[in-house]
């Protein structure tokens, strides 16, 4: 899966960079990360070690010819789904500068992603979603569970529909 508006996906990447600049962060996980867009944008921009775990073995095969292609050390990429992959992945990130990327499907983040989330609390987290509800229903578990929205921006992916996708930033409260 890639967004077939090329131009709003652009504005949103840059929108992710600008606001990662800032960060300073020392990882960045990119769960549902596809073919690399968000942690390959995170390496460009600095991060030392990403990793891009997606479900689609397809998708990470192209995360890593990606990266080759960039030649940008530190990234790796793997196949996983987001309930089997992020307990380890934020087990293994002992910083409290990681930055964790979701950018799951329409459904949302499951319960059991939440409940890691909260777990182990990563010190920043970007949410890309294309649906409003679940992603209403999982920031009210995030904010329960010590997160403050930081900001939100819309994406008007497909102009004179009710389709949009957005990009909110979370910090972990007191981090």
């Amino acid at each position: 899966f890639f967004q077939v508006n090329h131009a709003v996906a652009s504005a949103l990447l840059t929108a992710f960079m600008i606001d990662l600049v800032s960060l300073k962060a020392e990882a960045a996980i990119d769960m549902y990360g596809g073919v690399g867009l968000f942690g390959l944008a995170a390496a460009r921009q600095g991060v030392p070690l990403v990793l891009v775990v997606d479900s689609d073995p397809a998708a990470v095969a192209v995360a890593k010819q990606n990266a080759e292609w960039l030649r940008l050390t530190g990234v790796r990429a793997e196949a996983g789904t987001a309930e089997r992959s992020l307990e380890k992945v934020l087990a293994a990130v002992k910083t409290r500068r990681a930055l964790l990327v979701v950018d799951p499907p329409r459904a949302g983040l499951s319960k059991r992603v939440l409940e890691t989330i909260l777990k182990h609390r990563p010190g920043t987290m970007a949410y890309v979603s294309c649906a409003p509800d679940t992603l209403t229903r999982d920031l009210k578990l995030l904010v329960a569970g010590g997160y403050i929205v930081r900001s939100t921006r819309l994406f008007d992916m497909f102009p004179c529909t009710p389709y949009f996708e957005s990009l909110t930033w979370l910090d972990r409260y007191g981090a």
